[in-house]
């Protein structure tokens, strides 16, 4: 049963806006987009290193 549990989607919890306080400093980065950036430009850098093999 255990397995059946875990199938069912859980609640994505919001994360907590920036403090109004903090507003002046500018955009927070959320942890989501934290992991997604490295991630891309990983995924970019590959690309652009197999067109290179390509080329040459």
């Amino acid at each position: 049963m255990s397995s059946l549990r875990n199938a069912i989607s859980r609640r994505a919890h919001k994360e907590r806006a920036q403090p109004s306080s903090r507003k002046k400093i500018g955009l927070l980065e959320k942890h989501k987009d934290y992991v997604v950036h490295p991630k891309v430009f990983h995924k970019k850098e590959e690309m652009l290193q197999k067109l290179k093999e390509k080329f040459l």
